[in-house]
């Protein structure tokens, strides 16, 4: 077991190659007690469709917290609007009421008052499980369940206290037949709630919760940083470990922790320092100021060969001459992972090599490193950077000076431009978004139902509308021609009127009377059964002077003859046939 001054004097020996000066947490007096009320409460503005969405991501180091607040409209408008690094004691506990108190505190801090739409963060992505899984291709439903199997069987899992997620990547073509591929994950999901329960604590629900390598892929898939190679590779270099990131047109398809870290490198620079001598000093808190200025410059002058070294050991720059000897062991160790990664990659997942390697990390800050590292890879290796170098847009005053400073701020840039459609969420997994999908589905049934009813009372309406304007044109044209009809009405008019109409029916009564003879014989032969025979006729048309009513009398003679009945029965027949007829009344 380590004793504890020997533990003290790594982290301070961390604490001075980093060149951090580390700031204790604020009195919790700083926060006011309206703090959650006041500070985070929902506007009417931040749901405005067309205002440009706020986003803040916060990551929490282990000795940092760094904070980004990003304007966003598409993946061509981003703006970034502020950004701060803020440093505290690494001693704190994250589950910590001081904590929550100082992280609260810094926010708001941050903020003033922009209140963002969406709130992001990570969890360490040591204790996530990564796979890159080809299954077939299955119906949308039956996907998490073939995707959970595979996973489970290339690393078995236990369902409790693990949250699984995947991201379905695309269709590919192997053996003929179409397969799905898709990156899987399980993360921890006490750490989750964690999180979240801190952030809930302060008042400021996320969004979601997400890991580093998974801002990094944001980097790429939205092209913050430009035109890049189809397959880029990020070598993360921490404190005690490091991680191996590749990324295939934008997407994340291996992830792999390596052991060799700051502190390997560490570790073998300070066998050739006296052990003691750095504990005593550590004990002195570090008052020998050569000795924390060779403890500075060990990555700093680190020599580029063996004639350099021979140079500045003449010269005396640097009291240890094997410095390159001692640290060579360990890239090399570091060099060889990444050699084997990239060799594991171009077998198993693409022919086309890896065109860009990018480094991050505390050993960002360490430029003679990486130079190192990339004489041995042969090939270059670049840092992140995301403020001169890509679509992001700063504000000059605003950029950071050294290279460290962008690297260190690139995942929480990239963190910033999550979103769920593009980003896994460990708050949204594929649970979640079966519910959404779900109630997306009704909510659009429903409105393609009412927009079909809709459209039919509109039809309904316009034509209800149409014919009414017809009728409504119909009875202008009416009342048009009725005021334009204006007739003379006078006296000798009407008389003239009246005289015409009475000569029509005199006429008229003339030529009835001379047809009345005819009349009477068609009528009386169209009445007349067979077995009457009329014998003779005699009509009286002429008008009595005398009397004042002109009476037509016709006086019939016949025989009835036998028939199917009595004669007299044929003859009450008779009579009345002629009785309705119009010619002939009160037979």
């Amino acid at each position: 077991m380590k004793k504890t001054d020997e533990i003290s004097s790594t982290e301070k020996l961390l604490h001075v190659i980093r060149n951090r000066d580390e700031t204790s947490l604020p009195e919790s007096k700083e926060v006011r007690d309206d703090f959650i009320d006041r500070e985070f409460k929902p506007s009417f503005f931040t749901v405005v469709p067309f205002k440009k969405k706020l986003t803040l991501s916060i990551t929490i180091g282990s000795q940092d917290l760094i904070l980004v607040l990003l304007s966003r409209v598409s993946d061509q408008d981003v703006s970034l609007l502020d950004h701060d690094k803020i440093s505290f004691t690494p001693e704190i506990r994250k589950d910590a009421k001081q904590f929550s108190v100082f992280l609260r505190s810094a926010i708001v801090r941050f903020l003033g008052s922009r209140k963002p739409d969406y709130v992001w963060s990570t969890i360490p992505s040591v204790k996530i499980e990564t796979r890159f899984l080809t299954i077939p291709k299955v119906s949308f439903s039956q996907i998490p369940r073939v995707a959970f199997f595979t996973f489970n069987k290339v690393n078995p899992v236990s369902e409790e206290g693990l949250i699984f997620d995947f991201e379905v990547l695309g269709e590919v073509s192997q053996g003929g037949s179409q397969k799905l591929e898709l990156f899987a994950y399980t993360a921890v999901s006490k750490e989750v709630e964690q999180i979240r329960k801190l952030f809930h604590h302060i008042g400021l629900p996320l969004t979601g919760i997400s890991i580093v390598p998974f801002a990094m892929q944001n980097i790429f898939r939205s092209r913050l940083m430009g035109e890049l190679p189809a397959n880029i590779c990020t070598l993360y270099v921490g404190k005690d470990w490091s991680r191996i990131d590749i990324f295939s047109k934008g997407n994340l398809v291996l992830s792999r922790d390596i052991k060799t870290g700051i502190n390997s490198i560490v570790e073998a620079a300070r066998g050739r320092i006296d052990e003691k001598a750095v504990r005593d000093e550590t004990e002195k808190n570090d008052q020998d100021p050569e000795n924390q200025e060779f403890l500075k410059n060990i990555f700093r002058n680190l020599p580029d060969n063996e004639a350099e070294t021979d140079e500045k050991e003449n010269a005396g720059s640097l009291p240890d001459s094997g410095l390159l000897e001692i640290v060579m062991p360990v890239i090399r160790r570091l060099v060889r992972q990444v050699e084997r990664t990239l060799e594991h990659f171009s077998v198993n997942f693409d022919q086309e090599p890896v065109g860009k390697i990018f480094i991050t990390g505390d050993l960002s800050a360490h430029p003679r490193i990486i130079d190192l590292i990339s004489r041995q890879l042969n090939f270059p290796i670049d840092c992140i950077d995301l403020f001169t170098a890509g679509t992001l847009r700063v504000q000059p005053g605003r950029i950071p000076e050294s290279v460290y400073e962008k690297d260190s701020f690139a995942p929480a840039i990239g963190l910033a431009v999550s979103s769920n459609s593009r980003t896994p969420n460990l708050l949204y997994t594929y649970l979640q978004k079966g519910i959404h999908n779900r109630i997306q589905k009704i909510n659009q049934y429903v409105f393609f139902t009412f927009l079909a009813v809709m459209t039919a009372c509109s039809g309904f309406f316009y034509w209800q509308d149409h014919a009414m304007k017809k009728k409504q044109d119909r009875i202008a044209q009416l009342n048009a021609r009725l005021e334009s009809f204006s007739p003379l009405v006078e006296k000798k008019l009407i008389l003239q009127m009246i005289s015409v109409l009475e000569s029509k029916r005199k006429a008229t009564v003339s030529q009835a009377e001379s047809s009345l003879c005819l009349a009477m014989l068609s009528e009386l032969s169209r009445k007349t059964p067979e077995n009457i025979r009329i014998t003779g006729m005699d009509a009286q048309l002429i008008r009595n002077p005398s009397d004042p009513v002109r009476k037509k009398l016709l006086l019939i003679e016949g025989l009835v003859f036998p028939g199917g009945s009595s004669p007299d029965a044929d003859l009450a027949v008779y009579l009345m046939k002629l009785g309705e007829s119009p010619v002939f009344k009160q037979v």
